[in-house]
């Protein structure tokens, strides 16, 4: 697979952070608590740009490797951006209060922490070749899953805009 063939999902993950600027220019809040949407803008942010800038990594790897590394060492920086992503999304919860985190849907936590977590997993055993298949299926895949959680956010995001916001006049 061409390294570069990635550049859609960076397409794709760059217009879903400009959508978020439009929800914020529209007005947020929606009877949720400014740290709740806070949290949600940062967490949107934080898979659209890891899915953006990661899909940019096997371009950068060939720039500086040779072809046959180039999709190992994207899947280990990649697992290291999700170790990122799984670590301050936790760190982020933390910050709430109880009240705030009370907000949040269970669901979509499980879905963040799981499946990113699941990823990390499937990368590192792919590349120790437990889990057998070429490196490019979890990393495309990885980057995929980071479109959908920032999707998901950026809908939660949507629906939940204040009654007084111009969207709704």
């Amino acid at each position: 697979m061409d390294p570069a063939a990635t550049a859609t999902i960076t397409e794709f993950a760059i217009v879903i952070a400009g959508f978020s600027g439009l929800v914020l220019a529209l007005g947020q809040g929606g009877g949720q608590s400014d740290a709740v949407a806070e949290f949600r803008i940062i967490t949107m942010l934080l898979y659209a740009f890891s899915a953006a800038f990661g899909s940019m990594i096997p371009t950068i790897v060939q720039s500086f490797t040779l072809d046959i590394e180039v999709w190992e060492i994207s899947c280990f920086w990649l697992a290291m951006i999700l170790a990122t992503n799984v670590a301050t999304t936790i760190l982020l919860i933390r910050r709430l209060t109880h009240q705030e985190r009370s907000e949040l849907k269970r669901w979509m936590m499980a879905l963040v922490l799981a499946g990113n977590t699941t990823f990390i997993i499937w990368i590192f055993l792919n590349l120790i070749g437990f889990v057998p298949g070429t490196p490019t299926a979890p990393f495309i895949s990885a980057l995929i899953w980071q479109l959908v959680l920032s999707s998901l956010l950026f809908v939660r995001l949507v629906l939940n805009r204040p009654k007084e916001s111009p969207i709704n006049e």
